[in-house]
């Protein structure tokens, strides 16, 4: 038996943990693969209403998670960037 979790109860991990720390998390489902949309996961604010995270869905449910858990308070949004940048060229 698998002790991977599957894809859908990571997603829902994802969102949980976005939620936890006061923000949602969104995958896209529609034009998946454009320049602007790549078919995974952005973090939007819902009270400032805007994308912190992710502004081109190109977060996996694995950074949703990694981002959902840092401190807030000591993050400003360029590091959030960088964050995010290097995530996804160390990605493979």
């Amino acid at each position: 038996m698998s002790t991977a979790p599957s894809e859908n109860a990571l997603e829902q991990r994802a969102r949980r943990a976005a939620k936890r720390a006061g923000y949602e998390a969104h995958k896209t489902r529609s034009h998946a693969g454009t320049e602007f949309n790549r078919g995974r996961f952005a973090i939007f604010d819902p009270v400032e209403r805007c994308v912190v995270a992710g502004p081109r869905f190109e977060m996996t449910a694995e950074q949703v998670i990694e981002w959902a858990a840092m401190p807030r308070a000591r993050l400003t949004a360029a590091q959030a960037r960088a964050w995010l940048f290097d995530a996804v060229v160390n990605a493979d």
